[in-house]
């Protein structure tokens, strides 16, 4: 049983996909808003974890990285 949290993982990502395909009619402004809530519950659950954090300057260096690695996929050399 020790690959049942991967098999779990594995299965809850193929009901999803099924879900996603069939359930097409979404209106754009539903899709947007439950972005914006899953977007807010990231936030809030990466700032809990921040804030647990016993050294703060690692989690400072990792946003400023992530940040730049994130940033760095949209430039463009010309």
């Amino acid at each position: 049983m020790f690959l049942l949290g991967t098999i779990v993982n594995g299965l809850l990502i193929i009901i999803g996909t099924l879900l996603g395909r069939l359930l097409t009619k979404i209106p754009e402004n539903m899709k947007t808003t439950v972005m914006h809530g899953i977007g807010l519950a990231v936030m809030v659950l990466g700032l809990q974890m921040g804030f647990k954090s016993a050294n703060f300057l690692i989690v400072i260096l990792s946003l400023v990285i992530g940040a730049v690695l994130g940033e760095a996929g949209s430039w463009r050399i010309s």
